[in-house]
């Protein structure tokens, strides 16, 4: 109801046709309501002014309409210090919910002594600060139109190991290693590799389609009710180049008819879970040499994440028989370098 569009008949007019209206009223006796039709102001609201205007003494009052101004409490600086720390709390990863504002913002006026809104008629505390010791949802409304930088936003659920990895030292640690082995080795984009992993299910999520209302069961037609996870691994250049994919299926035996319709050069094996583990990761790199044709003579660099799948010894002296350089990225990062 806080974002509805205002009638046609209220609140549309502006302090000019209510200004008339009055005029009319106390000047040539019109009644209130020819007053109120003739200037498309809402009757009651003209009344109230009326009744403004001659307790003041005065034949006009002047209407201001309701904006977002109206309900600020805080100064712009004190609005600012707020939205700084929002903006902070979120980045962080403890970000403040609608509720936990209104209750921070409600501390913040009570410490800085603001003058805080009370309920406006007696027995109704909707309105009131200090009955519920938090702002009012008005007030936040008003407070986020304010503010357009902020959105209310679901956020992803992300461990602290992976929030306190992801810091300056382990970052410049990282573009140093890539920078010491780009100088070091003298290569060129189309020798810097990229490699990862990723979960594609056999099943779609069917999309949102027209059906009767009230009906409580709605079908889709799919390959099956239940699918199964298969991992697909691929490898991209600075360049853009990228290899035939690879695929790893969640059987006990591989077959060729896995592969079916898939593009020129792919290629798969099988593991009883679908996922990638170190057999599976010497089987992609195996691939991985097979295209791209690494050697001492013409070395690449390879970008992995600090998996224990990705760092068997056997991979190890794969790699440096091939002249395939590896750096990692540091553990529970991958969430930032590889978006």
């Amino acid at each position: 109801m806080r974002n509805r569009k205002p009638d046609a008949k209220k609140g549309s007019w502006d302090s000019v046709d209510m200004e008339k209206a009055i005029q009319d009223v106390m000047k040539n006796n019109m009644s209130e309501r020819k007053a109120a039709e003739m200037y498309s102001v809402t009757r009651s609201t003209l009344k109230r002014k009326l009744k403004e205007a001659r307790m003041n003494g005065t034949d006009a009052v002047s209407y201001k309409p309701y904006t977002v101004s109206s309900m600020k409490i805080f100064s712009v600086e004190e609005e600012h210090q707020l939205v700084r720390y929002c903006l902070s709390a979120s980045k962080m990863g403890y970000g403040l919910s609608t509720v936990k504002l209104r209750s921070l913002a409600y501390e913040y006026a009570a410490k800085l002594g603001k003058r805080m809104p009370h309920s406006r008629t007696v027995g109704s505390d909707q309105n009131s600060w200090e009955a519920h010791e938090k702002a009012g949802k008005d007030w936040l409304t008003a407070f986020m139109k304010r503010h357009p930088d902020l959105a209310v936003r679901k956020p992803e659920p992300t461990s602290i190991g992976r929030m306190s990895a992801f810091n300056r030292h382990n970052v410049e640690q990282f573009y140093s290693n890539v920078r010491h082995v780009l100088h070091e080795r003298k290569l060129e984009p189309h020798q810097l590799w990229n490699c990862d992993e990723t979960g594609v299910t056999t099943v779609q999520v069917p999309e949102r389609v027209i059906a009767g209302r009230g009906e409580k069961q709605v079908a889709a037609v799919t390959s099956a009710e239940r699918g199964t996870l298969v991992t697909m691994c691929n490898a991209v250049n600075a360049c853009g180049t990228s290899i035939p994919p690879f695929y790893i299926f969640p059987r006990v035996h591989f077959k060729e008819v896995f592969l079916r319709n898939s593009i020129p050069g792919a290629s798969g094996t099988a593991h009883q879970s679908g996922w990638m583990v170190e057999s599976t990761f010497i089987e992609w790199f195996k691939h991985f040499v097979k295209h791209v044709k690494p050697s001492t003579d013409r070395p690449v660099m390879l970008l992995l994440d600090n998996h224990e799948t990705h760092l068997s010894l056997q991979f190890i002296d794969m790699a440096k028989e091939n002249g395939v350089t590896v750096v990692t990225i540091p553990p529970h990062t991958s969430h930032k370098f590889w978006t």
